[in-house]
């Protein structure tokens, strides 16, 4: 009994351990492609935040609608590097296509998190709470490395702000 216990643990370790290096902008994208679209209701309701009813079925039905992608966005505010990979050398005509997903998301979780504090489930509304503020950080994030200058140029590197 003790091996197999000891080969258990060996397991759980080595996925932490993968799990850990991941980039956290695979996991939000993986996250945003569950994401289901909203009805003219469920926007208007994401947009008024927590001025409307968490309690009511709608809010619920919202919720539960997006549990799966709210799990693995969750999963991914948790991870320490998130990189984009966003090519900055050719200018920023092809946008921030993330952040919209981003935000949809981060909306949902402050919804959630204002239904678990009206609930009594206040660690539940804390952790989802700090959970946004890391997905806020994620979603501005530019990876380890910004190149200055033109692509055609020899480019510099500058070390991104650490986080």
């Amino acid at each position: 009994m003790p091996k197999v216990l000891l080969l258990l643990l060996l397991l759980v370790a080595q996925v932490k351990s993968v799990w850990a290096d991941a980039n956290a902008a695979e996991v939000y994208r993986q996250a945003f492609a569950l994401l289901e679209p909203l009805s003219d209701e469920e926007a208007k309701l994401l947009k008024n935040g927590s001025a409307s009813e968490p309690g009511a079925p709608a809010t619920k039905a919202l919720l539960e609608k997006h549990a799966e992608a709210l799990a693995l966005f969750v999963k991914a505010t948790a991870l320490p590097e998130c990189d984009w990979e966003l090519n900055y050398g050719s200018g920023l005509e092809h946008g921030f296509p993330h952040l919209k997903p981003m935000a949809v998301l981060i909306e949902l979780l402050k919804l959630r998190a204002d239904l678990a504090f009206r609930e009594g489930r206040s660690e539940a509304a804390m952790a989802d709470h700090l959970a946004g503020v890391r997905a806020n950080r994620h979603a501005t994030s530019v990876g380890r490395t910004i190149p200055i200058g033109h692509p055609e140029q020899d480019t510099m590197e500058a070390t991104s702000p650490s986080r």
